[in-house]
Parts: structure tokens; sequence; C-alpha cells
């Protein structure tokens, strides 16, 4: 999920009026954030021989998500009214925070 919204954000931010330190912050936040993941859960769970279906339909029911929100703001030429739906990314946050609890228990 991180590295679908920093790809969102990497690749639109440059054309909203967003104030630049919040969003380098942001970015910050985001590669620190994949940077736990990749070291302790993500790794591990990718590398599990045993992954199931369900585990690979959710990953690309996310994948597909993103791609569309990505698709989207490129329609609407990443105007500011069309990033006012950055805010759902930024809610993705709590979801991860539980994720990473879970695995990590």
């Amino acid at each position: 999920m991180l590295q679908n919204i920093l790809g969102i954000f990497r690749k639109n931010i440059s054309t909203t009026v967003w104030n630049e330190t919040i969003v380098e912050n942001l970015l910050l936040e985001f590669h620190q954030q994949m940077d736990h993941l990749k070291s302790t859960i993500l790794q591990e769970r990718l590398e599990d021989k045993n992954m199931t279906i369900r585990d690979t339909t959710t990953t690309l029911h996310l994948k597909s998500y993103y791609w569309r929100i990505s698709r989207y703001l490129s329609a609407k030429e990443n105007s500011i009214c069309a990033w006012t739906t950055v805010p759902e990314l930024i809610r993705n946050f709590s979801i991860i925070n539980r994720l990473t609890d879970y695995f990590q228990d």
C-alpha cells in the first residue's frame, strides 16, 4: 500500500499547491514506513511459499485501487479539486499500522 501511495505522490505532487515542507515530511514518513515494513514483516510474508490465494487477491485489489486513483488524478490533470481524494490515501495509514501490529504479534 505504501509503495502505491508513494507512487501517486511522486508522480503528481508537483502540480498541487501543497506546502512543500509538508509534502517532503509526508514523503519521508512514507519512506520510513516502507523501510520498516520491508525489513521486518512484508519481506517474510512475500517469501513465504504458503501465500494464500486470498492474499494474492487482496494484493491485486489494492494495486487496482491505487492505479484507479492515479488514473483519476491524471485524467483531471492533477487539479486541486482532484487532489481532494488524497486524504483517503492518508487514512490508509491507520490500516497499515493495524496490519503492522497484527503481523508483529
